[in-house]
């Protein structure tokens, strides 16, 4: 199932690469939570052992497996050639991770939008945070809400009730038409429309940080279950004018930012009860 499954819905991605780059992000990624564990326990001998194996992984993903193109092929061949196949799933992995170096990441992330939604269930979450994580919101909403590309639209269209296992109501295509796992979309919603992202663990300290959607999304609200109780926000846009209402449970605390077409705001730190901002949404900071 790694890289995408079905088979079906890998998009042409070169499967006869003999080191493939959604592998090796895998790989990073794996290194630098166990980093992050070692470091929270106090095991500043490992943390320093798995955080050198990461950083070690992602200057090989940048040496060997981006191209000259400054995107990300599959991986390399038996050959040590690299693919000549730059898939989405190549490049939403490094992009959301961190992986990809400053100068290269808008060539990513456009090489990424040109390919609209390229992945099934097991990587749709990797595109969607590659684009939340640049900021993308017109993007973003775009894989929530376009029926001419694959997605959750496009399943709607077909007559789904629940979320499918793929984008097709062929069940030789989509497997199952009853798939929890399609549900992954929510999350997305919750992290960059609402903008609510922990900060540390059963969410003592949250980031409510929701993305810029342009014309195409001037209000939203909704409410999250957390151990702690219900994380709740609203906000609206009217001309420049942004307004965010948040409502946090006790023992809970927030760093809030406001978005402006260029990034975002930052207007302060708060705790339990329910809060109110506002700002103009022309201003950068």
């Amino acid at each position: 199932g790694i890289i995408d499954w079905p088979p079906t819905m890998r998009y042409g991605y070169d499967m006869t690469a003999v080191s493939r780059t959604v592998i090796n992000a895998y790989a990073y990624a794996d290194y630098d939570i166990i980093a992050k564990i070692a470091a929270v326990l106090g095991e500043t001998a490992l943390q320093h052992i798995y955080r050198s194996r990461a950083e070690n992984i992602a200057a090989a993903i940048n040496q060997h497996l981006l191209t000259n193109a400054g995107i990300y092929c599959d991986g390399l061949l038996a050959d040590g050639n690299q693919s000549p196949h730059a898939a989405q799933q190549a490049n939403i992995f490094p992009l959301a991770l961190g992986i990809v170096p400053p100068d290269k990441q808008t060539a990513v992330l456009q090489h990424i939008q040109s390919l609209k939604m390229s992945v099934g269930m097991p990587t749709v979450y990797w595109l969607i945070r590659a684009v939340g994580e640049m900021g993308a919101g017109e993007h973003l909403l775009d894989l929530y809400t376009r029926a001419d590309w694959d997605g959750w639209a496009k399943n709607l269209t077909q007559g789904a009730t629940c979320t499918w296992e793929g984008w097709d109501s062929d069940i030789q295509t989509a497997q199952s038409l009853s798939h929890p796992w399609g549900a992954i979309g929510l999350l997305g919603l919750q992290e960059y429309v609402l903008g609510v992202q922990p900060l540390a663990p059963q969410y003592a300290r949250v980031q409510i940080k929701p993305l810029w959607f342009g014309e195409k999304l001037r209000h939203a609200s909704g409410k999250l279950p957390t151990e702690r109780g219900p994380i709740e926000v609203a906000w609206q846009r009217v001309g420049n004018h942004f307004t965010l209402s948040l409502t946090l449970p006790p023992n809970v605390k927030a760093a809030v930012y406001l978005p402006t077409p260029q990034s975002h705001i930052f207007v302060g730190e708060v705790g339990s009860g329910t809060h109110q901002f506002s700002g103009n949404t022309t201003a950068t900071k």
